[in-house]
């Protein structure tokens, strides 16, 4: 007994500590030292973070115009980069042909400058000859003061190693390598950071692929005792070692003084590539290309809104106490300890995240609600294993210890097969995919801890002390003996039928379905006249109507954008909710989303072009010609002064409309008229004859509006400064790149589930069931969404679309439903060995009974909290209720296909007869 409440002591001591760290207790002891970079960051789409647009280039020829498929290699090798760096889950899009924009979630600036390193980067490794000084003492003393001299096949690249009393090559400024490298990044399988102790620093070994192997190892066996090879990043040495002799096997080492992070930098450059063209920014006075520096750099807002963050947050606490409560209305003073081990879940969980720096956003959540889920069940499958053995007459002691011990195996191979899962997605997937995995590996071993040591151990000791205790567990069924043999092959031919159904309707409407997330679509920054909440300008997007009345907007995603000047950590988060600038992407027509935009908030930009309807008679003809083009300039009130400004216009548009030689009709004539204009601004109207307009092959509209720009420019004039302060086509979220990465990651999952279902099965039969029934839940979850998206009308204001949160709750059904068919395999399988006499069948179902009562109690608890969270935020903007709405079906599915679809399965396989499962 000591030892028990030594056990629940430490227990206490760990959670205290881990609470500390997770919860937001303000001026902690040492928290400005110690704990200051522990810490939990929330995603672009909680907290919003730095934002970053870049163009693409080519390296050689910038005048070449790349493609969006060249930008989009471009943008995933930079994604890759981010990947490596660590959990950001950044939110990566091809603008255009030639731009990619980048948010990162909440980062500090000299964060900040360390990512936006890795992303500049080119990342070209080269591993190039050293020229021996000696014999070319002549070509090296040429280079050291003229960078025009470049020996014929040598390359001069400046020597870090340079020291006036330096040895050999060393003391030269420039050091001379043979032009041809001897291999590539490109040539590199893998690489990663190795510290060799103190005084030998970090360092990064490679291992090198294919024909490099053989190529590495000619020239280290030439070289070898005589010569050094030169490691370049970017043309800038790295290191220079001696080669001492040859390297066989295609690996090696980059050594230098390398900082942990430059080391990690170069490891990350060589397992991702190079950057196949050049990013930077275009200068229009120059008319070239700056490398390495952006077209803009800014801060966004969180893509939910605040309406969605508070609704999901009592949503989630909630939902907790509604578990809670029915958890200890069911299991009494055990349900209090399961509840308290939930507790101790979040807790170590969100510890270890804090601890990995991990950047928290949907699927995220969606991750943890998973483990709640399973902490759920196996709490329960533990207190329904105690209450079986309590009906068999035994002692409370003899029902803990033997509950226990039959739930351990159950427990174990449902958590080990998510375990596999989350590996082969965090290996395979990339971003969103990667988070979820991460988020559920932690979790599930958060979850064995605090469910088989922590509430182990509570429970121990309060069962010994209450020694003559019943089990008064309330139960959904007593005794269950339902015949469900006699109507699994009917369940399974209803889910063959709604299988085909939806693999019709995802065939026929699956395209159609998908979200902004999938296809891309508009982005724009735009700016208001004064500030506003971001509430409101969320509610008035979403509420422009369409066709037919339907919102136009309902899938909107609105940021709020400040400066890039301002601290990184202090802007864009949940606090910040009113700005002037705001960005919108949406799947509609750039456009249409301007001029929308105009009406609704009074947009007032410095040129309105209109309607010829709205010329006023008396201006119909001028001087014996019709009005051409009318036009309204739009002036700051502040030091207006409409004499000098109409001076001007009419001084260089009339000089702009007598440039074309060709064609000199009478005197160019133009009509200027002072208007009033809004609160803040004052208007001109300016008309221009149609053959005036007709002049420079019809590019007058357009040369004038650059003529009144370039004056406001010149601040000659003050024309108010034009909302929109970026507009472009933005590609996919889900880059093909990505999609594919997932669906391998999928696809080896479910292999890695056969195989580990089929060594503790001993039959890959069980394998196969279960994965099919998994299959079945994630089909036909997703075409339960593409169904309510098709008979819902829009009107309703709610988008049923496929987007990243749909993946992620698609994702978690999987993994909810693999567990809950291994519950009842583990079942099926005590059972075989238990009664020998019965038929397969007969097993089958008294298993499906014996488990009825977890099954229904554990999917029940989870399916309300889901529920609680999809009522709460179903219509709130974006995100929380699209993940939690699959999830309220699939719950239910996957409670469905766990004794219709998988046992029905495993039966047909085996043609009746008993699997052996010794």
């Amino acid at each position: 007994m000591t030892r028990d409440k030594n056990t629940v002591i430490f227990i206490t001591i760990i959670s205290l500590l881990c609470a500390y760290l997770v919860l937001p207790i303000p001026n902690k002891p040492l928290g400005d030292s110690l704990l200051k970079n522990i810490k939990i960051n929330p995603g672009i789409d909680l907290a919003g973070g730095a934002e970053v647009i870049y163009r693409v280039y080519d390296q050689d020829d910038p005048a070449i115009e790349l493609s969006r498929d060249d930008t989009q290699k471009v943008a995933e090798i930079i994604r890759k980069r981010i990947d490596r760096i660590g959990l950001k889950e950044p939110v990566i899009n091809v603008q255009g042909n030639n731009k990619i924009q980048i948010q990162i979630a909440g980062i500090d600036k000299e964060e900040w400058k360390e990512y936006k390193n890795i992303i500049e980067s080119t990342g070209v490794l080269e591993w190039k000859e050293v020229i021996d000084p000696v014999t070319h003492e002549s070509e090296y003393k040429a280079v050291q003061t003229d960078p025009n001299v470049t020996p014929q096949g040598m390359q001069r690249v400046e020597n870090p190693y340079y020291s006036e009393n330096g040895e050999g090559d060393d003391k030269y400024k420039y050091v001379l390598l043979d032009k041809s490298p001897i291999v590539t990044g490109k040539e590199v399988k893998n690489a990663y950071v190795s510290f060799g102790g103190i005084g030998k620093g970090y360092a990064v070994e490679f291992i090198l692929g294919g024909p490099a192997v053989k190529k590495f190892a000619e020239a280290t066996k030439r070289l070898a005792g005589k010569g050094k090879i030169a490691i370049l990043l970017d043309g800038r040495i790295q290191s220079k070692p001696s080669v001492s002799g040859e390297i066989p096997g295609g690996s090696g080492e980059i050594v230098g003084s390398f900082t942990q992070k430059q080391a990690e930098e170069t490891s990350i450059f060589l397992t991702t590539g190079s950057l196949p063209a050049l990013i930077g920014r275009f200068d229009p006075a120059t008319k070239k290309y700056i490398p390495k520096q952006p077209e803009m750099e800014t801060v966004v807002g969180p893509t939910l809104g605040q309406d969605a963050i508070k609704k999901g947050m009592i949503a989630c606490i909630s939902a907790f106490i509604l578990i809670s409560v029915f958890i200890i209305a069911f299991y009494k003073t055990f349900g209090v300890i399961a509840v308290v081990g939930l507790v101790l879940n979040v807790i170590f969980l969100l510890t270890i995240l804090e601890l990995l720096g991990a950047t928290l956003t949907l699927p995220g959540i969606a991750g943890i609600a998973l483990t709640v889920g399973m902490a759920v069940d196996a709490n329960i499958l533990i207190l329904e294993r105690m209450r079986e053995e309590k009906a068999k007459n035994k002692t409370i002691v003899q029902a803990y210890e033997h509950g226990h011990s039959k739930a351990m195996t159950a427990i174990l191979d449902s958590n080990i097969t998510t375990i596999l899962t989350s590996m082969i997605l965090y290996f395979f997937g990339s971003g969103t995919v990667k988070g979820f995995a991460t988020t559920l590996f932690i979790g599930i071993i958060t979850t064995l801890f605090s469910v088989l040591y922590c509430c182990k151990a509570f429970t121990k000791l309060y069962v010994y002390s209450k020694m003559d205790m019943e089990l008064k567990f309330m139960r959904f069924f007593v005794n269950p003996n339902f015949n469900f043999i006699k109507y699994m092959k009917r369940g399974l031919a209803v889910s063959i039928v709604f299988v085909i159904a939806s693999l019709f309707l995802v065939k026929l409407k699956g395209e159609e379905s998908l979200g902004f997330d999938f296809t891309g679509g508009s982005v724009v920054t735009f700016q208001l006249v004064n500030s506003s909440d971001i509430t409101t300008v969320r509610e008035k997007i979403t509420s422009i109507p369409g066709q037919n009345n339907i919102p136009k907007y309902s899938d909107a995603q609105v940021q709020i954008v400040a400066d890039a000047d301002e601290s990184l950590r202090d802007v864009a988060l949940l606090s910040k909710t009113t700005s002037r600038r705001f960005q919108i992407r949406t799947s509609n027509n750039i456009d249409e989303l301007k001029n929308d935009l105009i009406k609704v908030f009074g947009l007032v930009t410095p040129y309105e072009e209109l309607p010829a309807t709205s010329v006023p008679d008396n201006y119909k003809i001028i001087r014996d010609r019709q009005a051409g083009f009318w036009i309204r300039l739009n002036f700051n009130k502040a030091n207006f002064d409409f004499n000098k400004a109409e001076q001007l216009i009419m001084n260089q548009s009339r000089n702009l409309l007598t440039m074309d030689n060709n064609f000199v009709p009478p005197e160019p004539y133009i009509q200027i008229i002072n208007e009033s204009g809004g609160e803040n601004y004052q208007s001109i109207a300016v008309m221009i004859t149609k053959e005036d307009t007709e002049r420079d092959n019809g590019d007058i509209l357009h040369n004038f509006k650059q003529v009144l720009t370039n004056l406001s420019n010149e601040q000659q004039i003050n024309l108010v400064p034009y909302p929109f302060l970026l507009e472009d086509t933005i590609g996919p979220v889900v880059a093909e790149e990505m999609r594919n990465s997932t669906i391998w990651a999928l696809l080896i999952s479910w292999i890695v589930i056969i195989i580990y279902v089929w060594i503790r099965f001993f039959s890959i039969k069980f394998g196969f069931a279960a994965v099919i029934a998994l299959i079945h839940d994630a089909l036909l979850s997703l075409a339960f969404v593409i169904f309510l998206g098709i008979v819902v009308p829009k009107a309703a204001g709610i988008s049923f679309s496929i987007t990243l949160p749909t993946v992620a709750a698609l994702m978690t059904i999987i993994g909810y439903s693999v567990n809950d068919t291994i519950v009842i395999f583990d079942r099926i399988r005590e059972n075989l060995r238990l009664f020998r006499k019965h038929s397969f069948a007969d097993i089958v179902n008294m298993s499906v009974n014996q488990t009825l009562s977890r099954t229904i109690t554990t999917s029940f608890a989870t399916w309300l909290s889901v529920l609680c969270l999809l009522v709460f935020t179903i219509r709130s903007s974006g995100g929380i209720w699209e993940l939690s709405l699959p999830l309220v079906f699939g719950l239910i599915v996957g409670a469905y296909s766990t004794i219709f679809v998988a046992n029905p399965l495993i039966i047909l396989f085996n043609k009746g007869n008993k699997p052996n499962v010794n």
